[in-house]
C-alpha cells in the first residue's frame, strides 16, 4: 500500500477502453481499478462503488470547470469549498469553477447555501 500524506490507499477510474498496458501498469503498483462506463467514467457508478467496496463516505475533487460542471449536473456534489484570493488575474480564456456547457443553462440555477465563511490570513476568504 503507498503512503502519501493522508492517502494510503490509491484508486483510478477507468472505462473498458483503457488499454491493458495501463491496467497492468496499475496492477503492478497495487492501484485497484474500478471499471465502468463506455467511453467516459460513469461517475455515479464509480462512487457508488467507492462507498459500498472501499467504505468511502467523502470525496474531494481539485479540478476545473469541466468536471466541476459534470459533477454538478449529475447531482454529485453536496458541497462546495472555495478559497477567494486577493489577487486578479486574468487571460484569454478564462478558468471558470463551472464550466456552464456541461449544466443545463435553461433550468432554474443551482441554489447554493452558505454553511461557513471564515477570514484566512486577514486577506483570503473561505466559503462554504
Amino acid at each position: 500500500m503507498k503512503q502519501s500524506g493522508f492517502w494510503n490507499q490509491f484508486i483510478a477510474l477507468c472505462t473498458p477502453n483503457t488499454p491493458e498496458e495501463h491496467l497492468l501498469y496499475l496492477q503492478q503498483r497495487h492501484i485497484d481499478p474500478i471499471i465502468s462506463g463506455t467511453t467516459h467514467v460513469d461517475l455515479r457508478y464509480s462512487f457508488e462503488t467507492l462507498y459500498k467496496d472501499y467504505d468511502i463516505k467523502r470525496i474531494r475533487v481539485d479540478s476545473g470547470g469541466t468536471l466541476n460542471g459534470i459533477l454538478l449536473k449529475q447531482g454529485l456534489v453536496n458541497e462546495i469549498s472555495i478559497i477567494i484570493s486577493p489577487h486578479l488575474i486574468g487571460g484569454n480564456p478564462l478558468s471558470t469553477i463551472c464550466d456552464t456547457t456541461s449544466i443545463n443553462t435553461e433550468q432554474t440555477p443551482i441554489q447554493l447555501n452558505l454553511i461557513h465563511f471564515q477570514q484566512l490570513d486577514k486577506s483570503y476568504t473561505w466559503l462554504r
